[in-house]
């Protein structure tokens, strides 16, 4: 029996469907990261499980940072004020589109936020490319919503990320 250091198991090596990272190593911004992330995705043979019906996956996208003036037209579009000397945060939400089901869950989110003495400063409806998705996929797609939130009370981003996980 091998032993081994540190937290890597080879017992628990599993395949995967694939992963890509395309960083830039100085730490600029670039538009061009975007679409080269975008490109290597759109160039993955295997990008997400798919069914009999291949514009259907369980789903792929890119991670990105936002800057806070992507945060501030993102709020502006949805005509939400942000107060700019407390810190925000962004949740993604995949509701049902049954109206009264998504009023239910608004209100627990709502509850939960009071309780960490957060204050949510409304929803915006994401953007969705509706010629996209397969035939399976727009029998089930959710209504996608980000939800802008921000403290009650001073607080710095760590503290906010912390509440908000």
């Amino acid at each position: 029996m091998q032993t081994h250091k540190g937290l890597y198991q080879p017992d628990f090596e599993h395949d995967a469907c694939g992963i890509g990272a395309i960083v830039n190593i100085d730490g600029q911004q670039e538009h061009q990261l975007i679409q080269d992330a975008l490109d290597m995705l759109e160039n993955m043979e295997h990008r997400g499980g798919t069914g009999a019906d291949p514009s259907t996956g369980d789903g792929a996208g890119i991670m990105l940072q936002i800057t806070p003036a992507l945060v501030a037209s993102f709020a502006k579009e949805a005509a939400l004020e942000l107060d700019p000397d407390l810190p925000v945060g962004i949740g993604m939400f995949f509701f049902p589109t049954i109206s009264s089901v998504v009023a239910q869950c608004k209100d627990v989110i709502e509850d939960y936020a009071k309780k960490l003495n957060l204050a949510i400063v409304g929803y915006r409806e994401v953007p969705v490319d509706k010629t996209v998705p397969g035939a399976g996929a727009k029998k089930v797609e959710p209504l996608t919503e980000q939800i802008f939130v921000q403290p009650q009370k001073p607080m710095n981003d760590d503290e906010l990320e912390r509440k908000l996980f």
